[in-house]
């Protein structure tokens, strides 16, 4: 069928049909269009809408902490100031007060009351009683045994008069001065004596101070005496003692003296010794009572102890004066 066979009515019909579809199709593109823009334009007013939102917000909050931080500091300051009033009016009235008890003298008052109070010693029985020291045999050789070395004179073994203190009994105020003279000299300080290579000198003075250190009351007397090799001899017009500098030789026999035990009784202390006179080339011991006879042969000094009951024995006697103990005689026991 042609064209030509269409009545004009249906030819208008198509056309119609046609023109429809056509403007269908445009409204559904233009609808599409219309709502993607509207979607995007609504995104993009999202996003800045809420941009704006948060700036502003943080705008607003940062404001009011720092309104916050001012308010607290000006009420911490009123709040401080206050406090500053409050403690100078105290102190105000504590100095009114203290004022009105000074004039009234009551610290005065205080002051005696306190010095008439007797108030018992807080005594802690438990730690003392784990601070209390045992004195025993071991004690009394730690604390005392030093005592021994003042009533030690030093002289040459090989001469007879270094064996003097252990020939008899002796009172401290009985022994010759030329031998309490030797035993201070060992309290002298360094610096008292002086040395050149050809003398030995010392004042009379600082052996007068070491003198009593050493004797406490006996009464000093300057006289000519020896230490070891060295003889001193006193010169009264220049109140000093000097002694030609000499090297002491070692001597052959040695005395030996070794502390048995110490014990205290009423403030006084005993040292008791067994003591020989021992020959390094012969290894004899000799007792003082006879220098010529052995009374342990053959023998190493580190034995002599062993011997201690064929040895003589004697007992040292120290006597508290001043908080300080002071030979006061020397016994000869065996």
């Amino acid at each position: 069928m042609t064209k030509k066979d269409l009545t004009k009515k249906e030819q208008i019909t198509i056309k119609n049909d046609i023109v429809e579809n056509i403007k269908e199709q445009v409204l559904y593109d233009i609808d599409k269009e219309i709502k993607n823009n509207i979607k995007a334009k609504t995104e993009d007013y999202k996003k800045e809408i809420k941009e704006t939102l948060i700036s502003e917000i943080n705008d607003e909050i940062n404001l009011a902490i720092k309104r916050e931080e001012k308010r607290f500091i000006r009420g911490k300051n009123i709040a401080l100031f206050k406090k500053n009033i409050i403690i100078l009016i105290l102190l105000a009235v504590i100095g009114y007060f203290g004022y009105c008890l000074y004039d009234v003298k009551y610290f005065k008052f205080m002051q005696n009351y306190a010095e008439n109070v007797v108030t018992e010693p807080v005594i802690d029985k438990e730690n003392s009683e784990k601070n209390e020291v045992i004195k025993d045999e071991q004690w009394y050789l730690d604390n005392y045994s030093y005592l021994l070395n003042t009533a030690h004179i030093t002289l040459n073994n090989d001469n007879i008069n270094a064996y003097y203190l252990y020939s008899q009994d002796h009172d401290i105020k009985d022994i010759r001065n030329a031998y309490l003279l030797n035993m201070a000299y060992k309290n002298l300080p360094e610096n008292a004596i002086k040395t050149s290579s050809s003398t030995i000198t010392i004042s009379s003075e600082d052996l007068n101070n070491a003198f009593q250190k050493t004797f406490y009351d006996l009464e000093y007397t300057p006289t000519n005496f020896t230490y070891d090799c060295l003889n001193f001899t006193y010169n009264e017009s220049k109140n000093r003692y000097n002694a030609e500098n000499a090297q002491c030789l070692p001597a052959h026999n040695e005395i030996v003296e070794t502390i048995d035990k110490i014990y205290e009784e009423d403030q006084t202390i005993y040292i008791e010794t067994y003591a020989t006179l021992y020959n390094n080339e012969e290894k004899n011991c000799y007792a003082f009572d006879d220098l010529f006879t052995p009374i342990v042969t053959n023998i190493e000094k580190e034995q002599i102890a062993e011997n201690s009951k064929k040895l003589n024995k004697y007992q040292y006697v120290y006597e508290l004066i001043d908080n300080n103990y002071y030979l006061k005689n020397i016994n000869k026991l065996k």
